[in-house]
């Protein structure tokens, strides 16, 4: 996967994100499809694909083999806490 540069379009879907991880159990969850979070967050697909892509990079997000899209990190969940800028 390519490295993009935090930008200012990504931060607003980074801090939903990190809330849900933040929010999440001991237990990996799914996310939402980024078609679904760039409809609720009204931004571009692209722009989603950016943020998770920023977040995989860093171990918030993760892959689980066999399973489709993209999972909370159980082990980030206490940092998320602290991660979150308003």
């Amino acid at each position: 996967m390519a490295y993009h540069k935090k930008s200012l379009a990504t931060e607003p879907v980074r801090r939903y994100l990190l809330q849900m991880i933040a929010k999440s159990g001991s237990e990996p969850e799914r996310l939402l499809p980024e078609r679904d979070l760039a409809e609720k967050l009204h931004l571009s697909r692209v722009t989603v694909r950016r943020a998770i892509e920023e977040l995989e990079n860093v171990n918030y997000i993760i892959r689980l083999p066999g399973r489709r899209g993209a999972f909370t990190n159980p082990a980030m969940s206490s940092k998320a806490e602290h991660a979150i800028v308003i």
